[in-house]
């Protein structure tokens, strides 16, 4: 059996505490099979982590707009939204 080098993707998830807005993770640190995470909602992919950040600078603009400010708990609620 050949093994096969996956490619990698940024995954933009909900914050696992409430220090943070976003997290943002390799896809191969998700697949680890070391780094055990419980549930991960993920709510954007970037091809790389230039576009991670993009996406997640649009993500906090398009919040700050609906609710006037950003934490945690508005990404929650923007996503619990749309």
């Amino acid at each position: 059996e050949r093994h096969t080098k996956r490619k990698s993707c940024y995954c933009i998830t909900m914050p696992q505490n409430d220090k943070n807005c976003m997290d943002v993770y390799s896809s191969k640190r998700l697949i680890s099979p070391y780094d055990v995470r419980p549930e991960i909602e993920i709510i954007g992919l970037a091809a790389d982590k230039d576009s991670a950040i993009e996406l997640v600078r649009q993500i906090l603009t398009d919040i700050y707009v609906e609710y006037g400010t950003v934490d945690a708990g508005k990404v929650r609620a923007f996503f619990d939204h749309t």
